[in-house]
């Protein structure tokens, strides 16, 4: 199922716009009446007067639009054409109307001029708004071995982009540079064959003060290919001067096609953004990640700059052709990564804050034969703990390495060294030739409900581990660090042990690993584990509250998933808006509600456990009901946190003096445990259902079960 999702933090999803602009200017002229003609290279300088003067007439009136006729207009890059506020420059269809410019880079010796062919804004301070671009390819007339510094399209310092349905190829540099530009959409657009990124959004290298957002925008349902980097950056870099516009916010990337990427390079990019989610794009054969959050070059963390609330879901990546380093292990290609690359380039050695926070990567499907799977990294003149990467969800993702059972390669299902918090639960990884999971020296770790499957078959390495975690305190963000509920299956080849620990201290929580692995599968003591001190009834269910089945908000209230800090899973649920109201009567008919589906084995009566914490206003904000098939049960009707912000197990009904918490199920089968609000602000983790009258949970609580 999918459910709702909140991060604690808001993501925009900005209105996409699916069909032409249909707007009014004061103007609309074509170019042919202004000369240009459609034709060779020897029309360039007759064009570019052309399209010049025609954009001139048009800003003149005071805005209107430009129409370029189907045909070849060839233009001379090194002029600027200016596309200022209030104008639409379109065409009949990428492929129809079409700008194109001599690529000076495949001569010799390189110009040393700008060779931008289209210019979006009218440059220095200057703020332009309402820009439309549409219809229109544009293009170099050959493809260049030589990396320039022009980009091919540029649109700066503008305020209402739209970029849609046009064609931008065999770019000297990037080929759609968005610099400082506060909500756009850029759209149904095929991009390819240069030397850069295909689309990047930046907020500037230069001194000029800005003053406005830099984001707030859509890119979307576009096609891009065989670039020479990333095909989307979103990439923020320090402005020492402007402040403001050092962070790039609520950008959306969604439905994008990407195929292949050439010498490095991958997917998509965040680099100093905040508030972006990226979903449903299909991206293939890149040369290095899927996906990377990761500082960079001329970037700096100081000043709050640094990659965060970011959630990436629902994408498929798919690499066939094995362009990756052939070498891999940690230094290789992967499909995800995290971290810092870079230091600052301010002068400072370190940065303020985690490089990356709160970023979740949910339902993606990665297959690959040339990559791993997870990366995380830091530049080692960054703080330990103060910069590391914090709070990293890896939630339901397959990994599945495709090169069979034969490679040489040193590639990983997982490698994170150096994160603070980091969770991954119900993800795959299968078929990796070397380790399929391997943490090292991390301040937080929860790994639950993942299956790692037919790993480490190579012999060729030392570490044949299906899971190794070395180093690493085990505890997550100051409690208890978990590994339970994963499968451990090794049906082929030579793996030496399933789980590997090593120095990992004591206050670890380990109980419900399925193990399948040749003999000697665990090379620690078990005492380590406590695994005898974990009894978990036959009969128990574990509802992970973030994972509902349904969902209905009342009362102008609504349950929200929050990554609250030691929450058991993806996160937890809390009632919003925290305003201090209470619902004490008619729960069914006036309260927010969340359903979960349970079959239960057998019918009888279950105590009832429900792990939960009081919001910002205590007192005030820290009740909820639990119900069964849409009624209140008198005897589960109020759970109470005793006013603490932090997590507590109850299992007692504040309503019948404080009794043990309990349901009667008449029948086995299907039935529906409702949640519902009693105080708003309340934060719920986990219910717990089991026939046991004397079990009590501790910590997080079992993963999620049904018998």
């Amino acid at each position: 199922m999918k459910c709702k999702l909140n991060l604690g933090f808001a993501i925009s999803l900005i209105s996409i716009l699916l069909s032409s602009l249909d707007i009014a200017f004061a103007l609309d002229v074509s170019i042919t009446s202004y000369g240009a003609v459609s034709g060779g290279s020897g029309y360039a300088s007759v064009n570019t007067t052309a399209f010049i003067n025609a954009l001139a007439a048009v800003n003149t009136a005071g805005g209107g639009s430009v129409y370029v006729p189907a045909g070849t207009y060839y233009v001379d890059s090194t002029q600027k054409i200016r596309v200022l506020s209030d104008t639409c420059l379109y065409g009949d269809g990428p492929t129809s109307s079409i700008m194109i410019a001599e690529n000076l880079y495949a001569a010799n010796p390189i110009p040393a001029n700008d060779t931008t062919i289209l210019t979006l804004g009218a440059g220095g301070t200057a703020v332009t708004q309402n820009v439309t671009l549409q219809n229109l390819g544009v293009k170099f007339d050959t493809v260049s071995a030589t990396r320039g510094a022009s980009s091919l399209v540029v649109a700066s310092r503008i305020i209402d982009l739209t970029v849609q349905n046009c064609s931008f190829l065999n770019s000297n540099c990037v080929h759609l540079y968005l610099d400082r530009v506060d909500s756009f959409t850029v759209q149904n657009n095929t991009i390819g064959g240069g030397m850069a990124d295909g689309i990047q959004l930046s907020n500037g290298s230069d001194s000029y003060s800005w003053g406005y957002p830099v984001g707030f925008g859509t890119i979307s349902n576009n096609t891009i290919s065989n670039t020479h980097d990333d095909a989307i950056c979103i990439w923020g870099r320090y402005s020492s001067n402007d402040p403001n516009r050092n962070v790039i916010q609520q950008v959306v990337v969604s439905n994008n096609t990407v195929n292949g990427t050439i010498t490095h390079g991958g997917g998509v990019n965040f680099a100093g953004a905040q508030n972006c989610e990226a979903f449903d794009n299909t991206i293939s054969n890149t040369a290095e990640h899927f996906f990377i959050v990761s500082l960079l070059p001329s970037m700096s963390g100081d000043g709050g700059r640094v990659n965060k609330d970011i959630y990436i879901h629902d994408n498929t990546c798919v690499s066939t052709n094995g362009a990756g380093n052939p070498v891999g292990g940690s230094t290789g290609p992967r499909c995800v990564e995290f971290g810092a690359r870079y230091t600052a380039d301010d002068g400072s050695s370190e940065t303020t804050s985690p490089c990356a926070e709160n970023i979740v990567f949910e339902n993606n499907s990665f297959t690959i034969n040339d990559r791993n799977g997870i990366y995380s990294m830091l530049h080692p003149t960054l703080n330990e703990g103060t910069n590391w990467p914090t709070n990293i969800f890896f939630i339901n993702n397959s990994f599945s390495f495709s090169n069979g059972q034969s490679t040489t390669l040193d590639f990983r299902g997982a490698y994170m060294d150096s994160v603070a918090t980091v969770m991954l639960s119900g993800n795959s990884f299968s078929g990796f030739p070397n380790i399929g999971l391997m943490v090292n020296n991390q301040d937080g770790v929860r790994i639950c409900s993942n299956t790692i499957e037919n790993c480490v078959a190579s012999s060729t390495f030392s570490a044949n581990d299906m899971i190794s975690i070395q180093g690493s305190p085990l505890t997550f963000n100051g409690n208890l660090g978990e590994f339970s509920g994963n499968q451990i299956i090794k049906t082929t080849g030579k793996a030496r042990y399933g789980l590997n620990l090593g120095n990992v201290g004591t206050s670890y929580l380990y109980f419900d690993n399925v193990f399948d692995c040749p003999a000697g599968n665990v090379t620690a003591p078990l005492s380590i584990y406590q695994a005898s001190t974990v009894v978990i009834p036959a009969d128990l269910i574990s509802i992970e509250t973030a994972f509902y089945n349904g969902a209905i908000d009342r009362s102008d209230h609504e349950w929200d998933i929050n990554l609250f800090a030691s929450n058991s899973s993806l996160g937890c649920v809390q009632s919003l808006p925290d305003s201090g109201e209470a619902i004490t009567t008619n729960y069914p008919t006036q309260s927010p509600e969340l359903d979960y589906t349970v079959n239960f084995a057998t019918p009888g009566t279950y105590y009832v456990w429900v792990r939960g914490a009081a919001g910002t206003g205590l007192g005030n904000s820290d009740s909820c009901v639990v119900g069964l098939d849409g009624a209140v049960v008198p005897a589960s009707d109020d759970f109470f946190f005793s006013a603490q912000p932090t997590w507590i197990w109850d299992g007692l009904c504040g309503d019948h003096n404080n009794a043990p918490s309990t349901i009667t199920v008449t029948t086995a089968g299907a039935h529906t445990i409702n949640l519902w609000m009693r105080e708003d602000g309340t934060f719920v983790d986990k219910i717990i259902l089991t026939k046991s009258s004397t079990y009590t949970p501790t910590g997080y609580g079992p993963a999620a079960r049904q018998p």
